[in-house]
């Protein structure tokens, strides 16, 4: 399979960013992850972090006023 040419943004100088390079780099290729870890590693690893948000998700949709409460309790009124 071939891999299509990106073409990087250019700012107003017109010249291309490095960062900008290595992100459409690492994303076109996947050189992102060692050869020996794979995609189901990778899905297995985020579960519980994924997890976690929809916990925390669930409890402001059922009591929204932690919302508001948590950051008064910690930095005060």
């Amino acid at each position: 399979m071939e891999s299509k040419s990106v073409s990087p943004a250019r700012g107003a100088t017109g010249k291309s960013s490095t960062k900008h390079r290595t992100f459409v780099k690492a994303t076109a290729t996947a050189d992102f992850a060692p050869p020996e870890v794979t995609t189901m590693q990778i899905y297995k690893g985020v579960v519980p972090f994924v997890g976690i948000q929809v916990f925390a998700l669930g409890l402001v949709a059922l009591f929204p006023a932690l919302t508001t409460w948590l950051p008064k309790a910690v930095f005060g009124p």
